[in-house]
């Protein structure tokens, strides 16, 4: 086997570019958040509408790809490396993170307080279809793209026995381009920026959450400090299991952090109000599904309120800057399965993992705001998330306490699967002569760790915008919309050749 090499002209130019982001943040706050938001607006503006179609024609291709002779190719040639829970709970582990954990609790009040289709606000009609609305947003907008990113790479790197995890090597495949090229080069570069931004964002903004949590917990104070303390915590819990590898690391903690998800959402469901969960979940379900297209392609384009902005092309940019870094890790943990199966798995089973994630425990949330329990849209309006969630949590039939302890449990976990995944991604986008079965090197996967962890350190130190780059890298995501799509239907020729080849062999 060849020696794993690293692209250091990748590594170093992109962790410029971050780097020079970050200082221009730090020491030039005000000016670089204005330069930002006119730039995200933009984008919004000019490929808002592009976006909405993109986002169909991702799950349109997802569909066809999975339910065509294409969908019982199978990747490697092995028997797969994980079972069927541990694959699709890795795979919902690294793409929700921990804002889907607590958006679970108090999403609805959005929908809920500023509804869009022109709703009265805090209706009955506003809050039927507010859960319709999250399952919508993390379910087929937030999965296709992950899984027809990953697509091209692992036909690529399965069955045309291309090394290397990368993006810029698919691209040289596909329209020819001699190795190591310059737009194959600008492809990982972007791909670096935009993952290493978004994931320590990522860290960033969970950390003051967890904070507040633990500042709950144990009656102490919410400092930098103690943030620092849980960046360090955090960051040792996902280079451990970095180090050691997905079979052993991520794989086990992911498979945990699934079995609390569960336990708590039915010990919620059978603890609350079941019936009105039950049907509140129901409800927004099937709203969701007959209305796809009506939600999916609300622009307001009268009034022009701004709620497609605030909301559907966030989260179609939110998907795509993901996408890249959960199609190499998609990829890596697919060997062995048929594309129907990572398809459906990726796609049903994280769209069925969201709905059930948001439908009770944002269910329980409603039920208390309907019933006079609390008033949750004020309090989210005056006190934040932090302060939201653990009131709600204090309805529990159990200590507050020990409520609030098992939520930072799936905070924190959460948060370190996902980062986990992405040092993965790092490192494999930069490495090359990967083979199958191969995966970075340990020590390599650690200097990602070790960055994502002291860019939201230096930032929240230096006072500075975390949403900025977050906002950044949503905006320079955009490319990677059309370069998923030209990749996917570009890639429909290896796919339809495989198939053929299949045929055969079944002949």
């Amino acid at each position: 086997m060849k020696e794993k090499n690293i692209n250091i002209e990748v590594v170093v130019i992109s962790v410029i570019i971050v780097a020079a982001i970050a200082a221009s943040l730090i020491f030039n706050p005000q000016g670089s958040l204005k330069a930002i938001d006119s730039l995200f607006g933009f984008v919004s503006k000019a490929f808002g509408t592009p976006l909405l179609w993109f986002s169909l024609a991702a799950t349109i291709l997802c569909a066809y790809l999975a339910f065509s002779k294409t969908g019982r190719i199978k990747l490697g040639d092995d028997n797969p490396d994980f079972s069927l829970f541990s694959y699709i709970g890795m795979m919902i582990c690294a793409g929700l993170a921990s804002a889907s954990i607590y958006f679970s609790f108090i999403e609805w009040i959005y929908f809920y307080s500023a509804p869009a289709l022109g709703l009265d606000p805090m209706s009955t009609e506003a809050a039927e279809w507010a859960p319709a609305y999250s399952f919508t947003y993390w379910g087929l907008i937030s999965w296709p793209p992950f899984v027809l990113a990953a697509l091209p790479v692992a036909i690529s790197f399965y069955k045309r026995k291309n090394s290397g995890l990368r993006f810029s090597v698919v691209c040289e495949d596909l329209f020819g381009l001699k190795e190591k090229s310059l737009i194959g080069k600008i492809i990982d570069i972007l791909f670096v920026i935009t993952t290493l931004g978004g994931m320590s964002v990522t860290l960033g903004l969970g950390v003051p959450l967890i904070a507040s949590f633990i500042s709950f917990i144990f009656g102490v104070s919410d400092s930098f400090a103690l943030q620092v303390i849980i960046v360090i915590v955090i960051a040792v819990i996902f280079s451990l299991s970095s180090y050691i590898g997905l079979e052993k690391g991520m794989k086990k903690i992911s498979d945990f952090n699934i079995y609390i998800a569960i336990a708590f959402v039915v010990f919620l469901l059978i603890a609350g109000p079941t019936i009105f969960i039950l049907k509140y979940t129901t409800n927004g379900a099937a709203l969701a599904v007959q209305n796809y297209l009506h939600i999916l392609f609300w622009t307001d384009p009268v009034n022009n309120g701004g709620f497609s902005e605030a909301w559907i092309i966030f989260y179609i940019c939110f998907a795509v800057a993901y996408a890249p870094l959960m199609a190499l890790f998609i990829t890596r943990i697919s060997k062995g399965r048929t594309i129907r199966e990572a398809i459906l798995s990726t796609v049903l089973g994280g769209s069925i993992g969201c709905m059930v994630l948001f439908g009770i425990n944002g269910g329980f949330g409603m039920n208390m705001q309907l019933n006079g329990k609390a008033d949750l849209v004020s309090l989210l309006n005056d006190q934040g998330v932090g302060s939201t969630v653990i009131t709600i949590l204090s309805q529990l039939p159990i200590p507050e306490v020990i409520s609030a302890s098992v939520f930072t449990l799936m905070l924190i976990l959460f948060l370190a699967t996902s980062l986990d995944s992405a040092s993965f991604s790092l490192a494999a986008v930069v490495t090359t002569n990967l083979k199958e079965g191969d995966s970075p090197k340990p020590a390599f996967r650690l200097f990602w760790c070790v960055l994502l962890a002291l860019i939201p350190l230096a930032l929240m130190f230096a006072g500075a915008p975390l949403s900025a780059i977050q906002t950044v890298c949503l905006a320079t995501a955009i490319p990677f919309a059309f370069v998923i799509i030209l990749f996917a239907v570009k890639s429909l020729k290896w796919f339809k050749a495989e198939a053929r080849l299949l045929d055969r062999k079944e002949d």
